[in-house]
């Protein structure tokens, strides 16, 4: 954790609307340093000008390409030196019905998630 003396800082997946987005300011108006992350700057217009007018940044990053995560979180690591704290909430769907959904599917998205 960050000495009492520095900022906390968060790192939020999924800050483009929802808990992500209210939590993302909530730690920006306590004080703390907030990384939010988006899959579409376009989209998420509204939340990234809101979050950044209070001091935090976002940046592009899509949990299901598996290749861009490290290079976000060494960026954020090499201009903070820590993340203190993470929220995972990015979301990530599969839609069908259960019935009609391949077991093998789920499993896939499961494990390129987790690994």
């Amino acid at each position: 954790m960050a000495s009492s003396s520095s900022k906390i800082v968060w790192f939020i997946t999924g800050v483009s609307s929802g808990l992500g987005f209210d939590l993302a300011l909530h730690a920006l108006r306590a004080g703390h340093r907030v990384y939010g992350t988006v899959r579409d700057r376009t989209k998420a217009a509204n939340a990234i000008s809101k979050i950044e007018a209070e001091g935090g940044r976002c940046v592009v990053l899509d949990v299901t390409e598996l290749g861009s995560i490290p290079r976000v979180i060494d960026d954020v690591l090499t201009k903070e030196g820590q993340i203190d704290v993470l929220v995972n909430n990015a979301g990530l769907g599969l839609l069908g019905v259960v019935e009609d959904t391949r077991l093998g599917a789920c499993i896939i998205i499961c494990l390129q998630v987790l690994t």
